[in-house]
């Protein structure tokens, strides 16, 4: 197993990566300020990779999959088109992406630093969700 990006820790069979989202290296596409990294990659030696991706206000990314993958919106919002089909969405923080193997995908975005969580291949992913403490009445 290799811990790429961030500072690894375990509690048992608990693996825990801080900072996997900071210094990513960049993805050295021309004209794209595009960076990411994988946090966790083959943990316990299972087939599983999770990590980051970022894209800065740049020129559009186009990428061909060479393995399915799943991504999750941290921040901000990207702009992605099917390249074969032609077919626009929009994805915003908290939405779920898959992208399929062998297929090429435009991202771009619209505001500055996007972030994704990138997870491949076929993780399932649990967010707890924090409740809100209750306001205090007025």
């Amino acid at each position: 197993m290799e811990t790429l990006v961030g500072t690894l820790s375990k509690a048992g069979s608990i693996h825990k990566v801080v900072g996997g989202y900071t210094g990513l290296p960049s993805m050295n596409e021309p004209g794209t300020v595009a960076a990411i990294g994988d946090s966790l990659h083959n943990p316990e030696g299972s087939v599983m990779s999770a990590g980051f991706f970022e894209l800065k206000a740049s020129e559009p990314l186009v990428y061909t999959y060479t393995y399915d993958e799943m991504k999750v919106v941290i921040a901000g919002e990207f702009i992605l088109t099917d390249e074969t089909t032609g077919e626009v969405t929009h994805a915003r923080e908290r939405d779920v992406l898959f992208f399929p193997k062998g297929h090429d995908r435009q991202v771009r975005d619209p505001r500055l630093r996007p972030r994704l969580l990138h997870r491949r291949p076929h993780l399932p992913r649990l967010i707890p969700r924090a409740a809100s403490p209750p306001r205090p009445a007025r």
